[in-house]
């Protein structure tokens, strides 16, 4: 759980990706809610046809909030980057640009990017959320969440804030906090997919797998949220519901699979666990999904990892995860998993009390 996202936020992820932390919110203030309605053949189109400069930026702004939303940072850069040709002070767009970087994992030079957002646009929650974001970098940053508090307390009647907030606790640790966070995340939007999800990875990391299992099956049968935050659901209840028959876990996934492309990434991870594409197909897949970056390939070694995990294979499992720790980006869900697995499968190094001979 691009987007979310988290995982997801899981979006955080990234775009979210999210599943992940969050989504491409720079469009939202311009366009409302429904922009993820619009096709993205129809704004390329629009695009195409825009006459005032003003008009252009508005539909690339767009597009590029489509693109990220659909997991495509490196597209959504480029139409930033256009925009800001055409409007070097569009704060939308520069707040934007960051948030594509973001996605990409280019922490660094967002940060750079950052500086360049207008004053005037500076407690808009965009750029709040953008900051927030900034600070899930703990290489970075040793106290991510301070942040993500200013967006809380500037926008809190924005289940969003609270989300993100929730995806810095965690990572920081404060597991408690985090999950109150998602709570009250879900209280002020309860059809927020992306804070469901990553509420059932932190009842997991806390070894609760009876709340994870309750809460992926209620994104399952909810009406609400992306495709993907079906896929990424039923992985994960795959993953930690042992006790499923076989019977059962092949009849939980095709339901998540109805009307999926397996071609299509997070399609291929689904169509992994159900037999339909060995390891080696949902390498090349990873490698070769649109705008390819860390993220399908973060993805394809932590979920290898996993299913190596439950078939018993203590090796092939810690190696995957171990690159999945390495190339995941801060704003995936796989980045909190991928370390809290790990951990909990390596003992704690012995310390030796004998007395100096």
């Amino acid at each position: 759980m691009q987007a979310y996202r988290f995982f997801v936020l899981f979006a955080v992820l990234a775009a979210v990706l999210f599943p992940r932390v969050a989504t491409a919110a720079a469009c939202e203030e311009s366009f409302g809610e429904a922009w993820r309605q619009t096709d993205l053949t129809s704004i390329s189109a629009q695009i195409a046809d825009s006459g005032a400069p003003a008009e252009m930026v508005a539909h690339l702004c767009l597009r590029a909030a489509l693109f990220l939303d659909s997991g495509r940072p490196g597209s959504a850069l480029a139409d930033y980057d256009h925009a800001l040709q055409l409007s070097s002070m569009d704060a939308a767009a520069q707040a934007g640009k960051v948030r594509a970087l973001i996605s990409l994992g280019a922490f660094g030079t967002a940060l750079s990017e950052f500086q360049h957002i207008p004053d005037a646009a500076s407690n808009t929650w965009t750029v709040l959320a953008d900051r927030c974001m900034l600070a899930f970098d703990l290489t970075r940053n040793n106290n991510p969440t301070e942040a993500c508090d200013k967006l809380v307390d500037a926008y809190p009647k924005k289940a969003m804030s609270f989300n993100m907030r929730g995806f810095a606790r965690q990572k920081n640790g404060d597991l408690d906090a985090a999950g109150k966070d998602y709570k009250q995340a879900l209280t002020l939007d309860p059809s927020l997919i992306v804070a469901q999800l990553n509420l059932a990875n932190l009842a997991y990391q806390m070894q609760d797998p009876a709340t994870a299992s309750r809460l992926y099956n209620t994104i399952l049968e909810s009406d609400a949220g992306a495709p993907q935050d079906k896929i990424y659901a039923a992985v994960w209840l795959h993953i930690i519901e042992r006790n499923l028959n076989d019977a059962n876990k092949k009849q939980l996934l095709e339901a998540a699979a109805r009307g999926q492309n397996n071609q299509r990434w997070p399609g291929p991870i689904l169509a992994f666990f159900m037999g339909q594409l060995s390891e080696d197909e949902l390498t090349q897949l990873a490698n070769s999904a649109p705008d390819t970056n860390r993220g399908s390939v973060c993805e394809l070694f932590f979920y290898t990892g996993m299913a190596a995990r439950s078939k018993g294979d203590v090796e092939g499992a810690r190696s995957r995860l171990q690159k999945a720790q390495r190339l995941c980006n801060p704003l995936f869900i796989e980045s909190i998993a991928a370390n809290y697995v790990l951990a909990k499968a390596t003992p704690p190094r012995a310390t030796d009390s004998s007395p100096p001979k």
